[in-house]
């Protein structure tokens, strides 16, 4: 229950920043840990990357976890770790995998609808879209955004960076051995 002080660094920003933050919880997901706690810099609870955390080092601060802190609602409408504006999205995926999503729990706000010919729709209020997007592409040409259109955007672009990357260019010839 002591506040720490931690030099972090920012993917987003590619920058290091001193920081105070009283430490709630330590959380293990999808094979990294990560602090969840009150950060003074920014005035609000935030998730911090363990090994991003570049120097830490306890204070003689003492916290009270504050009583109304909720883990599971912090994190609630989040597909992963990243935060974000709600979002409701909608995605249809193909006969072929929609076993594979029918059997897990990917999120506690999913419903998932039959479709035609074994398919499905998936639908959910998530977050923010950073992660969800990254777990669409996951299932490649095998699920497809309905909604919202901004997100079939996002992922209609990134598959033409994909399709650019591996076209005929030449600038990534390899040498001959």
């Amino acid at each position: 229950r002591k506040s720490v002080e931690i030099v972090y660094y920012t993917m987003s920003r590619k920058k290091e920043t001193k920081r105070n933050v009283d430490p709630y919880k330590v959380w293990f997901f999808n094979g990294t840990f990560y602090l969840i706690g009150h950060c003074h810099m920014r005035n609000e609870v935030r998730i911090f990357a363990l090994d991003r955390i570049k120097m830490l080092h306890q204070t003689k601060e003492v916290f009270e976890v504050p009583e109304d802190f909720s883990f599971e609602e912090f994190m609630g409408s989040s597909f992963g770790v990243f935060q974000g504006e709600p979002t409701r999205i909608k995605i249809w995926f193909s006969p072929d995998v929609a076993g594979y999503i029918k059997e897990s729990n990917w999120h506690e706000s999913q419903k998932i609808t039959d479709g035609k010919n074994g398919s499905l729709i998936f639908e959910a209020e998530v977050a923010g879209t950073d992660e969800i997007k990254f777990w669409i592409m996951s299932w490649g040409s095998r699920a497809e955004v309905l909604e919202p259109t901004s997100l079939r955007e996002e992922i209609r672009r990134e598959a033409e960076a994909v399709m650019n990357t591996y076209g005929m260019s030449k600038r990534h010839e390899k040498s001959a051995s």
